[in-house]
């Protein structure tokens, strides 16, 4: 199984508490994909941040993927994504397929 992180997206606010460009949410999206099959699932939610801290801002220029990574990894860990992704997955694997009779397949071609 493979889980890569397919979705990060910042949303910012144009001005909070004098700072510009500020990133207040950031969506974090995983896609877990089974090698063998092909079969893949996905998962996402919206990671609200706290106020920026004075000590410790980084302006929205400034940042990159080392910033975001942590948060991406939290919301995926608190989640349980891996899991829950290759659950789906397994799932999927052993759906029984629908499939009309023979019956059914002649008199759709008439």
């Amino acid at each position: 199984m493979t889980y890569t992180f397919t979705r990060l997206e910042a949303r910012t606010l144009d001005e909070f508490e004098g700072h510009q460009d500020v990133v207040r949410e950031v969506v974090v999206g995983m896609t877990g994909t089974d090698e063998e099959s092909g079969i893949g699932a996905y998962r996402d939610t919206l990671v609200s941040l706290p106020d920026p801290d004075e000590d410790d801002y980084t302006s929205f220029e400034d940042i990159d993927e080392a910033w975001v990574m942590p948060i991406a990894e939290q919301a995926a860990e608190d989640g349980d994504w891996e899991a829950s992704i290759a659950a789906e997955i397994e799932a999927i694997k052993i759906r029984p397929a629908i499939k009309p009779f023979a019956w059914q397949a002649d008199s759709e071609e008439e």
